[in-house]
């Protein structure tokens, strides 16, 4: 009786596990787009941006999105070998250990996920052409790099009282390379239209990178209204 309630609290905990996992799956793939988490894998640890004007006049940019966080892969993986060597055991606390690395790890890999694909903007004389997004030349107001709200959960804020502007909250300081996974690596590049909304075309690129491509299109669009 004894060896058959440790079997059903192993194949309990090892249905949980995968409810985590799937959870994960089924956000990322109507929120995050996983696969592209998974695609960076193999790019550079940096954006890369490739800007040139066409023999047509066309002002063209490239850009290649920075790699997801491969020490995330690597958790995802550990928490993977974790539950089967807890299944193989018939190990209750390794399954609930296992949680916590495969959490960690799908956390830090699918961070800034959704945008997280290269991209291709074109400024013409007549609007901005970048994916699905298309704006006459007269309805674009400015562009912008933010960080990714599409981050799947929001870090705990520990600094006691109201943040001055540029500050950094203590709980997201810590630690550095999961910032650097969850933040730096995910930054993204928006248009504002005169309507007022916010279209997003580059993401998942560092703050560098962001910030040199929205220099890069201020001057294309102030030398086609000169």
């Amino acid at each position: 009786m004894e060896d058959a309630s440790v079997r059903l609290v192993v194949w309990a905990l090892l249905g949980l596990h995968l409810a985590v996992i799937a959870s994960f799956v089924w956000l990322n793939a109507r929120r995050l787009w996983w696969r592209n988490s998974l695609a960076a894998l193999w790019r550079r640890p940096r954006g890369h941006l490739i800007a040139r004007v066409a023999p047509d006049g066309t002002s063209v940019f490239a850009v290649l999105p920075a790699r997801s966080s491969r020490r995330g892969a690597a958790l995802v993986v550990a928490g993977g070998a974790m539950v089967l060597t807890g299944f193989a055991a018939g190990s209750a606390p390794a399954f609930l250990a296992a949680l916590v690395p495969t959490g960690v790890g799908l956390l830090a890999l699918g961070a800034g996920g959704r945008h997280r694909a290269p991209a291709r903007i074109e400024i013409t004389a007549e609007g901005l052409r970048a994916g699905a997004v298309a704006l006459p030349l007269q309805r674009i107001i400015s562009f912008g790099a933010d960080r990714s709200a599409g981050l799947p959960l929001a870090l705990p804020v520990l600094a006691p009282g109201p943040l001055r502007p540029g500050e950094v909250a203590e709980g997201l300081r810590q630690p550095p390379r999961l910032r650097t996974a969850l933040f730096d690596r995910s930054h993204l590049v928006t248009v504002l239209s005169a309507s007022g909304g916010r279209s997003v075309i580059a993401g998942g690129i560092d703050r560098a990178t962001a910030a040199a491509l929205v220099d890069e299109l201020d001057r294309a669009l102030r030398q086609l209204r000169r």
